[in-house]
């Protein structure tokens, strides 16, 4: 029997075949001005979170304006996620100038979320509708990627085999997990971490060495970066039970690619090259994200695709009339289109497994605690070497 995705993905072969315009939303920018960019978006598409002139962490919640969360004390904040509850997951500089995890539940003071123990630093960068948060903490024995609740606090996730740090970028309401982790010989390669399995090694393209994994969909998809032989670090998807890593390729004249978010229908959005955002399909392939901007929304260059919600909702960031903003591009569902979307609904809910949000004992071993610094989402690029 086919499974639920396995029939959205039938359905979105159709409509992605056809082509699809997307409305370009200005988030702004704080009321000084300056720049933004957007690294989150909720599955409604009405709030989003990313930093604002690069030092200090916002919340977009629809109409806007953007929203400044304060920091832990010191003088930096960036955001890195967000949840359909709009609470906020980052990193903001304390008073004594480290950099520390903070959650902010949409109400009061950012919450610090502290380190693994023996751990100076530390940063968030992912979290679940449950409020569980996963990022990097710094401890006594390395970098180490962990997984915060509110009951047992910030827990070591491990590395794989011969490692000795690990990072954790996405998690999803099946409390799955995705980042990387260096192995025996100093390689990093891609992970994904479940309670029964722990950490998995994901391996790297062919002919490959180093990989990271960037973003996990609700259905457990994850994309990322990988190089290859013969090629530079490609985009690639994972799909549990695929056999493997499927390489995205890269925009003509690029070198690179990685992927950034990737949703239930199995879309990914990353950026190729220095500057070329793209959407990705399975029936479409690769294509450069400005040449879909819908005419109703002009005088925008696009730079950088984020992240991309079960909606097919798009954050990210591109010059504004000549000035950087954060923005949300919304497809312009075609007839084909509209069904996909009202199916995706009912499947984004199908895939969450149910539990307990109270229910604090998932998390039933206490890996290897290690860890000592932080390696932020925008600095994708300078995590493969």
């Amino acid at each position: 029997m086919r499974t639920l995705p396995a029939i959205v993905a039938s359905i979105a072969l159709v409509s992605t075949a056809h082509a699809t315009t997307y409305v370009i939303t200005d988030l702004g920018v704080l009321p000084a001005g300056g720049t933004s960019v957007a690294y989150a978006v909720n599955q409604s598409g009405t709030a989003a979170a990313g930093y604002a002139n690069g030092t200090r962490a916002f919340r977009w919640t629809s109409p806007g304006p953007i929203q400044d969360l304060g920091t832990l004390g010191g003088n930096f904040a960036g955001a890195e996620g967000i949840n359909d509850l709009d609470q906020v997951v980052g990193s903001s500089a304390t008073a004594g100038g480290a950099g520390h995890a903070f959650r902010y539940a949409g109400f009061g003071p950012m919450q610090d979320l502290g380190t693994l123990p023996g751990g100076q630093t530390s940063s968030g960068l992912g979290i679940n509708n449950f409020g569980t948060v996963v990022g990097q903490s710094g401890s006594a024995n390395g970098n180490r990627a962990y997984r915060w609740t509110q009951g047992l606090g910030m827990q070591s996730l491990g590395v794989l085999a011969g490692g000795n740090l690990s990072l954790a970028h996405g998690i999803n309401d099946n409390d799955e997990v995705c980042g990387y982790s260096n192995v025996a010989g100093g390689n990093q390669h891609a992970f994904r971490w479940t309670q029964g399995l722990g950490m998995q090694d994901l391996g790297t393209l062919p002919g490959g060495n180093n990989s990271s994994a960037y973003a996990i969909s609700s259905d457990g998809q994850i994309t990322g970066t990988s190089n290859a032989a013969g090629v530079g670090s490609r985009a690639f998807l994972w799909i549990p039970g695929g056999g493997g890593m499927l390489p995205l390729g890269a925009l003509p004249g690029d070198a690179t690619s990685q992927g950034h978010g990737v949703n239930i229908l199995g879309q990914v959005i990353g950026l190729s090259g220095i500057a070329n955002p793209f959407l990705w399909t399975q029936a479409g392939g690769m294509v450069n994200l400005n040449t879909l901007i819908d005419p109703s929304t002009p005088d925008w260059n696009l730079l950088d695709a984020t992240a991309i919600n079960d909606n097919g909702i798009i954050a990210g960031d591109g010059l504004f009339n000549g000035v950087d903003h954060a923005f949300l591009a919304t497809p312009v569902p075609e007839a084909t289109t509209v069904a996909t979307f009202l199916v995706v609904g009912a499947a984004s809910l199908a895939v969450r497994r149910a539990r307990n949000p109270n229910d604090e004992t998932r998390m039933t071993s206490d890996r290897a605690f290690s860890g000592v610094g932080v390696s932020p989402t925008h600095n994708r690029v300078s995590e493969m070497n």
